[in-house]
């Protein structure tokens, strides 16, 4: 019970320490977005299900060019296989594969790149890739020595910022292990 606890207060006081800065925007080079992310691409249903957050300061002095960082949660569902039986003699699994319905959570550090055209106009295509690392667990057990792994992943984006402050973004996350997902973000951009 003490685990979930931990990781909560860890995502709390991690979106405080980033959206700090938000009070203090002086310099407008550097844009700030708070949104929220849920799957829409996995091996079940799980849209609106799992709904994670996202921060992300961007560097926008080039034109049409926006360099960030971003710190995100997400979650999904996955089945995972196992099997009942092991021979040791034979050093195999014995019988079906037995699949289960699971938890998959990710908390992830990125840097990301992102074209966007007519960035003047009330309705702005974007495109682009976000390249990092995730600590991803089956279950809520991010952080845990033993149940959550470090991957690399890359994540080409496509999206729309509307009436330049929403911030909309479907990007599909190529990783190891199983962890390929599809995601929706909607963030404000301040």
């Amino acid at each position: 019970m003490r685990k979930p606890f931990i990781m909560k207060k860890f995502t709390f006081s991690l979106l405080v320490a980033l959206a700090l800065p938000l009070a203090t925007q002086a310099q407008r080079a550097v844009r700030w977005t708070v949104g929220i992310t849920t799957p829409i691409v996995s091996n079940a249903p799980t849209t609106f299900q799992y709904v994670g957050f996202s921060v992300k300061a961007s560097y926008e002095k080039f034109k049409n060019v926006e360099l960030g960082l971003a710190v995100s949660s997400e979650a999904h569902t996955r089945g995972i296989q196992y099997y009942h039986y092991y021979s040791s003699t034979f050093g195999t699994q014995l019988g079906a594969p037995i699949e289960e319905r699971v938890t998959a959570s990710s908390v992830l550090a990125s840097l990301n790149g992102t074209y966007r055209w007519q960035p003047e106009k009330t309705v702005s295509p974007l495109a682009g890739v976000t390249v990092g690392v995730s600590n991803d667990s089956y279950g809520n057990h991010n952080f845990s020595k033993d149940q959550s792994k470090w991957n690399g992943f890359v994540a080409p984006h496509v999206g729309l910022m509307l009436w330049r402050h929403l911030d909309v973004r479907f990007s599909y996350h190529v990783a190891p292990n199983g962890f390929n997902r599809g995601m929706l973000s909607v963030g404000y951009k301040f």
